[in-house]
């Protein structure tokens, strides 16, 4: 316990602490000098010597562990000072519907017209986004998929559905009060046969649904491996992506692909070089609610949950009768607020450029018109927002933001002393400068030698 002891002692004295759960660290820039100064017996160091020192004696604290009995709370000791070396960033989930701009709003976030595919395109509502700062001076993107047993069972599920559905016309023909709330559910395993195996969707047996064939393109799927593909611009990165994040077959200009793959895609991440606002933050566009599938859905509700803000993304021609967002919310609260990290609620008003007729109208009535719209559709949503008594008992008005917004007009430099999308960088360039990879560590080392020095002081 001694040991111990001398081990939180020597980070408090570190960062300056005064033996509180919260650290109020006292750091230099690294561009000063990193020599330590002496100021009323407090020594300050470099962020850069905080963190190195308080990682060799978390190395020395693991050593010590690992000696010791595995009992639960060893290993749980253990598993969070591996974690510590993970750099833990700021998740901003993206919610909407598809076609309600968030493909676009994203592309605008990060000045990358053609990053995301938006307008008539569809994104897969079953693949998570995420965008991130690239550390090298390429466009990349990381395919994570789902396991080929998880794959497996689907069609497994599908056989099944599908003769049982087969056995019900046979028993119940010509009835015209049968139910037909199974129809989307028919309706989406056919988009997802039609979309990977096309016309070998009609295969007798699982065993030839799961021949290697089908995945000669993507053997990382039977390799269960991560498949990383590299580009030199956002548009070739687009295109790259196309067969695992969209599930339609259209291209554009008159291209096709021939498979499409996101039906066993549980996550792309997309990285994009020299885009400081997402050094430390990534923007995730996410589907409304879970998945049928087991991994997709678990990996869904943890990144829900990590989201220290939330956008939600609709229309603005009726942003407030928007339906499926505020249901979106109201699924995602439980998720947000109940030991989640989310502090933030945004609803973003899209394509608020775009007015039923401004053939009449002159530059200066258009924008007028415009702030009108914008100003009323941000006292309906606030409303709206105000209605909602589950999600008020996580989150306060002070949490809730509302912005109108035109990624589309903004791309092209129109409205710009009007647009709210300077105000969401800034916003996210806050996020980002308050990160602090040594705050997270130190902070979790802290805990982590608080909770050794208090288990050896008691009988637990």
């Amino acid at each position: 316990m001694q040991e111990e002891s001398s081990c939180l002692n020597e980070v408090t004295h570190l960062t300056s602490g005064t033996g509180k759960r919260k650290l109020d660290i006292k750091v230099e820039s690294s561009n000063e000098q990193p020599a330590a100064k002496q100021h009323r017996g407090a020594v300050q160091f470099s962020e850069e010597k905080i963190l190195s020192d308080v990682k060799k004696i978390m190395v020395h604290t693991h050593r010590k562990l690992r000696q010791q009995d595995n009992t639960k709370l060893n290993n749980f000791l253990k598993n969070k000072i591996s974690d510590l070396s993970t750099d833990k960033r700021e998740m901003v989930g993206v919610f909407g519907k598809t076609g309600a701009g968030k493909s676009s709003l994203i592309n605008a976030i990060i000045g990358k017209t053609n990053l995301l595919p938006s307008g008539g395109y569809k994104a897969c509502t079953s693949v998570m986004i995420r965008v991130e700062a690239s550390m090298n001076t390429k466009y990349e993107a990381d395919i994570e998929f789902i396991t080929k047993e998880e794959w497996q069972d689907e069609v497994w599920s599908m056989f099944q559905y599908h003769r049982d559905d087969v056995d019900q016309e046979n028993n119940e023909e010509n009835n015209e009060d049968e139910d037909d709330g199974d129809d989307d559910e028919d309706e989406e395993y056919e988009k997802e046969l039609s979309a990977l195996y096309g016309k070998d969707r009609k295969l007798r047996s699982i065993e030839e649904f799961m021949d290697p064939k089908n995945f000669k393109e993507i053997p990382e799927f039977l390799q269960c491996r991560t498949k990383t593909l590299t580009f030199d611009s956002a548009e070739m990165l687009s295109e790259g992506i196309a067969k695992y994040t969209r599930n339609d077959s259209n291209q554009g200009e008159g291209k096709e692909l021939k498979r499409l793959y996101w039906p066993l895609v549980k996550c792309v991440t997309v990285k994009v070089p020299k885009i400081a606002l997402l050094q430390h933050v990534t923007l995730v566009d996410l589907p409304g609610n879970g998945d049928r599938n087991k991994s997709r859905d678990e990996m869904w509700k943890g990144i829900v949950g990590k989201c220290s803000t939330v956008w939600i993304v609709a229309e603005i021609t009726r942003p407030a009768a928007e339906k499926e967002s505020w249901e979106i919310l109201e699924t995602a609260v439980s998720l947000l607020g109940n030991g989640g990290e989310c502090q933030n609620i945004h609803f973003i008003c899209t394509k608020s450029d775009q007015f039923e007729d401004f053939r009449d109208h002159t530059a200066e009535s258009r924008l007028a018109a415009i702030l009108q719209r914008n100003k009323k559709a941000k006292e309906e949503v606030r409303t709206e927002f105000s209605k909602l008594k589950n999600v008020k008992k996580h989150f306060n008005e002070d949490c809730f933001e509302v912005f109108t917004v035109s990624s589309k007009e903004f791309l092209k430099g129109g409205l710009e002393e009007n647009s709210e999308i300077p105000t969401l960088q800034k916003f996210l360039q806050g996020l980002n400068d308050c990160h602090s990879e040594t705050l997270n560590y130190v902070s979790g080392a802290y805990g982590i030698l608080s909770l050794i020095q208090g288990s050896r002081s008691t009988d637990m």
